[in-house]
């Protein structure tokens, strides 16, 4: 007799953009652009890019071209 068991991982990730003395949340993430949980009016400016895995927190200084809009889903940076 076998037993199946599923083991998915468990992985806490989490994100946060820091920007203009703002912590916004992050929906989603790819190498060029974001989505926000959190939006707000923000023009073209420096930013930081924070995602935590398994509580390590990796920074990234980016920068966001077209700022941030609260009509906007997605914001790019580079």
């Amino acid at each position: 007799m076998s037993a199946i068991q599923n083991h998915e991982p468990t992985v806490n990730i989490l994100g946060r953009l820091e920007v203009q003395g703002r912590v916004l949340g992050i929906g989603q993430v790819c190498h060029n652009w974001l989505v926000l949980r959190d939006r707000c009016d923000v023009g073209p400016c420096a930013a930081r890019l924070v995602v935590t895995v398994k509580g390590v927190d990796r920074v990234q200084d980016i920068f966001l071209p077209h700022g941030i809009s609260r009509d906007s889903e997605v914001i790019q940076f580079y």
